[in-house]
């Protein structure tokens, strides 16, 4: 698990390499897979809002040496979102993450305390204790590993007190010699969670993960057709932390 030293940021332990690594936020599909020689992570398109009808979004960013797949009460692109805060000034993936949690919680806790003012039954049935504001899966190779993370946004209030989110980072389970490759996930993954532990570890372990992301974002499309759908975008990063797209629709350019 990272050691942030830092009391901003409140840590998850691990996960087992193969346990259901799962963040349900935003009715999404965002994946990852890291190996010693890539990362590739995929998210669905479609997003769904309180307000308004459902739209196609790009549910991936890019910053420096880091991409992230975004789901929830954020938006990514923006200019005043904290992804144009991050830099090489932050060497480390820990500077990068503190540095985000900052710059995203007053946008997130500005929004939900809106939807609070404006109106409280909404607000009393999609926010409870247990639910996820907003999730970042954060993915790069930090001294030659893969590094995947989770930081996401929980409440820490009463419906009755002003909103206020806190920040909560989930390090998914690390690259080693007896698990070589790590993973995360956040969203609605159904078809993920219907596979046993052998099913799951010859999935994961097959080589082209970019088959195997769109395999399982697929897959729950059609499962879950109202909340996932839509392109697929998927980005390669290398362990020089070289990016690049595999697949980008128009909502990314």
């Amino acid at each position: 698990m990272m050691n942030l030293k830092s009391a901003w940021i409140r840590p998850i332990l691990c996960f087992s390499a193969f346990s259901i690594s799962q963040i349900s936020c935003g009715q999404t599909c965002i994946i990852a897979i890291g190996t010693k020689n890539e990362i590739v992570i995929g998210a669905d398109s479609k997003a769904l809002a309180l307000y308004g009808k459902p739209h196609m979004m790009c549910k991936l960013g890019i910053s420096d040496s880091v991409v992230f797949g975004f789901s929830g009460y954020i938006f990514p692109g923006k200019k005043d979102t904290a992804i144009g805060l991050l830099s090489s000034k932050q060497q480390t993936v820990n500077a990068k993450i503190i540095v985000l949690s900052k710059g995203l919680m007053p946008l997130i806790n500005k929004y939900c305390e809106q939807i609070r003012v404006d109106s409280i039954a909404v607000y009393l049935k999609t926010f409870h204790k247990d639910s996820v504001m907003s999730a970042i899966l954060i993915c790069t190779f930090e001294n030659g590993m893969p590094i995947i993370s989770t930081l996401f946004f929980k409440p820490d209030n009463t419906p009755d007190e002003p909103f206020f989110a806190h920040p909560y980072l989930r390090s998914e389970a690390p690259f080693t010699k007896d698990h070589p490759f790590t993973y995360g996930i956040i969203g609605e993954l159904q078809c993920f969670e219907e596979l046993g532990r052998d099913s799951l570890e010859k999935i994961i372990r097959r080589k082209d993960k970019v088959k195997t992301i769109r395999h399982f974002i697929n897959r729950q499309s059609k499962i879950t057709p109202d909340h996932v759908s839509g392109p697929i975008n998927l980005i390669r990063i290398l362990p020089s932390n070289l990016m690049k797209w595999v697949a980008k629709s128009k909502e990314c350019d």
